[in-house]
């Protein structure tokens, strides 16, 4: 079905405001309320609120024809909003869960954390087997005859 729909001819026009008009006596007689109000906003213009779904409607005089279009609903925009807010929350939770476990362990407090002995030690060694090698090489360019 679509947004637009053709309700009623031009030369039918009395006979259905007047079925209109008994419609919801008909309804209250039935034991439940009218499934539809409708409102006049101007000349040939009629707001219709479906009260079961609660879907607006507006209702004009089209090339001689009543039309009916579904008026936006800017609930349904907000509820997708929504959704997606709680869905990127829900992520975004998810995500610093996963991060507050990986730094659990690790040492929170700021500041400078300094190496323990032995790794002192492996540094200061492998610096000194680089300057041994440097110094000879430089030895090995000195004593070469051919300096110029």
């Amino acid at each position: 079905m679509t947004n637009s729909f053709r309700i009623l001819k031009t030369s039918r026009l009395p006979f259905a405001l007047a079925a209109l008009a008994l419609l919801p006596s008909l309804a209250f007689a039935a034991g439940s309320g009218p499934r539809y109000e409708l409102r006049e906003t101007g000349s040939n213009e009629f707001i219709r609120l479906d009260t079961v779904t609660g879907n607006v409607s507006t209702c004009s005089r089209s090339s001689g024809n009543w039309v009916c279009k579904s008026a936006a609903d800017d609930r349904k925009a907000y509820r997708d909003e929504i959704a997606r807010l709680e869905s990127r929350n829900r992520q975004l939770e998810l995500k610093v869960g996963t991060l507050e476990k990986k730094l659990e362990g690790k040492s929170s407090e700021p500041g400078l954390h300094l190496p323990d002995e032995a790794t002192i030690d492996r540094m200061m060694s492998f610096l000194r087997s680089i300057m041994e090698k440097f110094m000879d090489m430089a030895r090995d360019l000195e004593s070469r005859p051919d300096r110029a």
